[in-house]
């Protein structure tokens, strides 16, 4: 009798045919080893990802540091930007301290600066900083000054060398005083306007200023009855000062168009309550210059005479009628309107060109 039953031999487990790889087996065994590889690559991907951001953060922030180390700080003139504050804060604080040089002065503008040169007998170890000369503007009342700053610049630092200096800045000649040898419009050659013509501007100068519509236009003679002219008023006197005068421009080889004069001319108008007399500058047109019947047939602003034409300034008939009382200031516009009160002014509705 057997105490213990003998193990019955059994075929083995990987043998079995269930047990047998197939080739969805395979192919899936496949899949899980790739997806375990982009598992494994996308966790390294989030623990390196911080650090790589951190990297080149502070790559960039050296290369920043290390261009503008290397960048001059200046302005669009070439002048270090330190250098202009430092000369507009102490020629500033100069006109406001205690003791100032002038009454009632302030800085009004930057004038540019000058850098001083080392002399070649200088060793260029010992040029260790720069010296610049800038110019600040400073006005006083109705006088122009300019006030010289020694700036002394050394790497980033800049400090200033004594006290400023100051130069009264000559004043500006009239801009009415324009010779008439002057080139006005391109092209053209400047003549010398005649006699008649100067009475023509004046004439035309008086009436423009009138506010007296029915004068402005008996003074333009247009042939178009339709036509009516509108003036300016509020001034209590004008003169007038012909600039500059020529004839349009012409081949060369060619003889000029005489028929008709551009002439520049600057109106000095007084009102009642101003100071000095305001300056109004045209451009206007002259109609049969060189005989004793000269008149104005047309202005515009500087600058338009060659555009312009006989007529041009022309409004409809009856438009200049309400300004009999006429309120309105000068004006520099190319076709001055008159501006009564706004319940008695017709809108002009302007006519074609007439050449």
């Amino acid at each position: 009798m057997r105490l213990f039953k003998a193990k019955s031999k059994k075929s083995d487990f990987w043998a079995r045919p269930g047990m047998m790889p197939t080739a969805a087996g395979e192919a899936a065994g496949d899949h899980a080893v790739k997806a375990r590889r982009w598992r494994r690559l996308v966790k390294a991907n989030f623990i390196a990802f911080p650090f790589a951001v951190l990297a080149l953060v502070m790559v960039v922030a050296q290369l920043v540091t290390i261009t503008g180390a290397g960048r001059d700080d200046t302005g669009g003139d070439g002048v270090p930007t330190v250098v202009r504050a430092e000369a507009l804060d102490t020629v500033s604080d100069w006109l406001s301290s205690k003791n100032p040089p002038l009454t009632e002065a302030k800085v009004i503008g930057w004038d540019g600066a000058t850098k001083l040169t080392w002399p070649d007998t200088t060793d260029k170890k010992d040029r260790t900083y720069d010296v610049w000369v800038a110019h600040v503007l400073v006005s006083s009342g109705s006088d122009l000054y300019r006030a010289g700053v020694e700036v002394s610049l050394e790497g980033a630092s800049a400090s200033v060398v004594g006290t400023p200096s100051l130069d009264m800045i000559p004043p500006a000649e009239d801009s009415s005083a324009t010779t008439t040898n002057s080139v006005l419009w391109p092209g053209t050659t400047a003549v010398s306007a005649p006699d008649a013509v100067d009475r023509a501007v004046q004439a035309w100068a008086q009436a423009y200023v009138s506010g007296d519509s029915k004068k402005l236009t008996t003074v333009m003679a247009d042939p178009d009855a339709s036509h009516s002219y509108l003036p300016i008023s509020g001034v209590t006197r004008a003169t007038a000062t012909v600039n500059g005068a020529a004839y349009h421009a012409y081949g060369r080889g060619k003889e000029p168009d005489t028929s008709v004069l551009m002439v520049s001319a600057t109106l000095s108008a007084e009102r009642d309550g101003l100071d000095k007399p305001a300056q109004i500058t045209f451009d206007l047109l002259i109609s049969d210059p060189t005989t004793g019947s000269a008149r104005v047939t047309a202005w515009g602003a500087p600058g338009t005479g060659p555009t312009l034409s006989p007529y041009v300034n022309a409004v409809g008939a009856g438009a200049g009628d309400s300004l009999k009382s006429p309120t309105a200031t000068a004006s520099t516009s190319e076709s001055p309107t008159a501006n009564p009160t706004a319940t008695s002014t017709p809108t002009p509705s302007p006519t074609p060109k007439k050449n």
